[in-house]
């Protein structure tokens, strides 16, 4: 009976020492880390806008201290000891005057909303914020009168590393940018597997121009007929081309994200759902940059129902309309990748707009029957470019 008494008192002794790691365990958090990591971060300096000094640093966690079992204010998170190393072999282990207003290298992870409340509650200038699957970001605002900077802090919601900081000093009355700090993480050029993805893309492009182009000269030389023009409805052709130019998809990108553009609308499909969005002034401005072929073949197909052009001559134009926005945004896409080193998505044409107007034209084309006489005009036109399909009259 003695027996069963001290052990019942044993289990009960037990049991309330491990309260307090069952209530932790109930916050989630954790390191999202082991000890020893390691990770590299690009430095940047700027004055007045202009870059004054660039490094790369190295950031290895030493010790990460044990979590408190309840945390109820941000001043309990402990902070992990981290060594900085320079370019130049110096170490640093006090990195407080480097990064003014950083809480840490490397934040708990599990509990975001939890961080967000205690960081929030934590200082008036202090505001986080965050989306699941996101960043974590922390935005730092004096609120005194001498506050003549602003910082954020954006920490990965995977691991807890902190992925960029960006500290502002700025004037006090323009609040115009007077120095600038930025950490942010570095990435390594990794061009084998550039090569491979742009490589491959940039094949299949050439690839599909030249299958295009032996398809155009393989195609009739053709007029609508004069009793096919009397029959069709050509306003109702051309504003149905017109319909597709607006309002068709051209682009598909793929990333983290799927972002789908038309010239009059985007849409975005992410992890947080479906975000559509109209054509804004900026938009406005950089499509017709993209896209402006889309509405010279608009208007070929109209001068096809007019009988002023064949439809060989509209498909090489529907084809310059494609190709033109592949290569464009290829151009884009290579020239991003080599600049910052990482692979951001693809930007694949939509190839809608060209096939529905050649079916749209092929259908009213009809079982015409050119002579010779008819025939001869046009190849004598397709010999010629005529300058009147980019600036008519």
């Amino acid at each position: 009976m003695v027996d069963g008494t001290r052990v019942m008192l044993l289990l009960i002794v037990l049991a309330l020492v491990s309260l307090p790691s069952i209530e932790g365990d109930e916050q989630g958090l954790q390191w999202g880390v082991d000890d020893g990591f390691s990770g590299e971060y690009d430095v940047i300096e700027r004055h007045w806008g202009e870059e004054t000094g660039r490094e790369i640093i190295s950031i290895t966690v030493e010790v990460l201290p044990e979590l408190p079992s309840q945390l109820t204010d941000w001043s309990q998170l402990p902070i992990p000891e981290v060594t900085i190393a320079l370019e130049n072999g110096t170490t640093l282990t006090d990195w407080s005057e480097w990064f003014p207003v950083l809480p840490s290298f490397l934040l708990p992870i599990g509990n975001w909303s939890l961080l967000t409340e205690l960081a929030t509650n934590s200082s008036s200038d202090w505001e986080a914020d965050y989306d699941p699957g996101d960043e974590w970001e922390l935005s730092v605002r004096p609120n005194d009168t001498d506050g003549d900077w602003v910082a954020s802090c954006d920490y990965s919601q995977d691991d807890g590393t902190l992925w960029n900081y960006h500290r502002t000093r700025l004037t006090p009355v323009e609040r115009e940018n007077i120095e600038e700090i930025i950490v942010q993480l570095h990435y390594e050029r990794d061009y084998a597997s550039l090569t491979f993805i742009y490589g491959g893309y940039l094949s299949i492009l050439v690839l599909s121009v030249l299958t295009f182009i032996v398809g155009v000269q393989r195609m009739p030389s053709r007029r609508i007929s004069l009793a096919r023009v009397e029959e069709v409805d050509v306003h109702e052709r051309v504003a149905f081309v017109i319909f597709l130019a607006l309002f068709a998809p051209y682009l598909i990108a793929v990333g983290s994200y799927v972002g789908i553009s038309a010239f009059l609308w985007v849409a975005n499909i992410g992890l947080h759902g479906i975000g559509f969005q109209i054509t804004d002034i900026y938009r406005s401005v950089l499509t017709p940059l993209f896209t402006f072929p889309r509405f010279i073949f608009a208007y070929q197909v109209y001068r096809f129902y007019k009988r002023n052009t064949t439809l060989r001559r509209v498909m090489a134009w529907g084809g310059f309309s494609l190709f033109y926005t592949a290569a464009w945004f290829y151009f884009q896409m290579t020239s991003y990748a080599v600049m910052m080193g990482v692979y951001q998505g693809l930007w694949i044409p939509v190839p809608l707009l060209v096939p529905l107007a050649f079916l749209l034209m092929k259908t009213d084309l009809g079982p015409v029957t050119i002579d010779w006489l008819e025939q001869q005009h046009s190849q004598e036109e397709e010999d010629e470019w005529d300058r009147e399909d980019i600036f008519p009259g």
